[in-house]
């Protein structure tokens, strides 16, 4: 996969996309083996200083104000990917992804890593299964 349209069309044909935003991030929902459920959102970005594009995929882990940041950042430490964001008044998990020479793996494992991550963190943090 080398540009956003590649990954789009690859995304599309092996998940199910539940939805597109306003802002044309795809929408993936899972549900996982211990009974809860995480939704990803896998979105464009493009460089502002080389114009190179970027896959980002993020999941949240909770409103803004009802998280514990310290707790957060405690936990996501010990995490190989991903790193903590603010999307809106959302707390996310986000890894981005340089598409130019991406292959489907280097696609697969932080998908997977990002779902994981955002899910454990949730239930750590708030013991809830909303995102």
């Amino acid at each position: 996969m080398a540009t956003w349209d590649q990954l789009r069309a690859y995304v599309h044909g092996n998940y199910t996309v539940s939805g597109v935003t306003q802002h044309g991030q795809l929408i993936l929902r899972f549900d996982l083996p211990n009974g809860r459920s995480q939704s990803v959102l896998i979105s464009r970005a493009v460089d502002g200083t080389n114009g190179r594009e970027w896959a980002k995929v993020e999941s949240v882990v909770g409103e803004m104000t009802a998280v514990d940041l310290p707790a957060l950042f405690e936990l996501i430490r010990y995490q190989v990917v991903g790193a903590l964001a603010k999307n809106d008044d959302y707390v996310t998990v986000r890894h981005s992804i340089l598409l130019e020479d991406m292959s489907p793996d280097e696609f697969e494992e932080p998908l997977a890593a990002v779902l994981e991550t955002a899910d454990y963190l949730e239930s750590r943090v708030s013991g809830q299964d909303r995102w």
